[in-house]
């Protein structure tokens, strides 16, 4: 189910590549017990540019909101708020070398499950897997403003709410090598036709702690 305590509109984003997918079931590495999905997005695409600022703007606006909360309580939570910087719910996408790609990350969670929905707009009650690779689209909300001493850090997270898949990475599949930049080569290796041991090979894609948040 969608996020029991989402009143506001969610926001929906352009199309873009999901990375780790945990939307069937959550995700329950060192017992944090989430749905997740991290949303690969390329700002040269149409509507990225302002859907990313859009969030930006909202968890600066939590960040102040919180650090003013902090510096009201006073002694050690007004000492906190000096140390603390804005979480963001977007990072920079980085290659094997360690360059940046110039596409951006979106990181949603929940404590809940996502309604899922085809590229029809027809709620899916049966898929067995959603992998990375798929083009999805996602509904999400703001979480309340919060802070985390251990990782100086306040702002807002983005839950997760519902995705629409637009094409369907499962099981096996995978998307067309020219999704990943590869081009033809010259090479011995070709899997696209029949062929035996004996044949010559030829040449031929608002929480960190959601239990503890009031909606932002």
């Amino acid at each position: 189910m969608a996020d029991k305590k989402a009143k506001q509109k969610p926001i929906t984003s352009p199309k873009g590549i999901a990375k780790h997918p945990y939307l069937l079931k959550p995700d329950t590495y060192e017992g944090q017990n989430k749905y997740k999905v991290d949303l690969i997005l390329d700002p040269a695409d149409e509507g990225v540019e302002k859907y990313l600022d859009h969030i930006e703007k909202k968890a600066n606006a939590a960040y102040k909101k919180q650090i003013e909360a902090l510096k009201e309580k006073g002694g050690k939570s007004a000492a906190l708020a000096k140390k603390l910087e804005p979480y963001i719910p977007v990072d920079d996408e980085y290659d094997n070398a360690g360059e940046p790609t110039g596409r951006k990350i979106v990181r949603f969670k929940s404590d809940y499950k996502p309604v899922l929905y085809d590229a029809k707009g027809n709620v899916i009650t049966d898929i067995e897997a959603v992998w990375g690779g798929s083009i999805i689209r996602v509904a999400s909300t703001f979480s309340a403003p919060w802070d985390n001493a251990s990782n100086k850090s306040a702002g807002c997270s983005l839950y997760v709410n519902a995705v629409k898949i637009i094409e369907l990475q499962a099981g096996g599949d995978a998307p067309d090598a020219s999704h990943y930049g590869f081009d033809d080569d010259e090479g011995d290796f070709d899997t696209s036709g029949d062929f035996s041991d004996d044949e010559d090979f030829e040449d031929e894609d608002f929480d960190e702690d959601e239990d503890d948040e009031e909606e932002f």
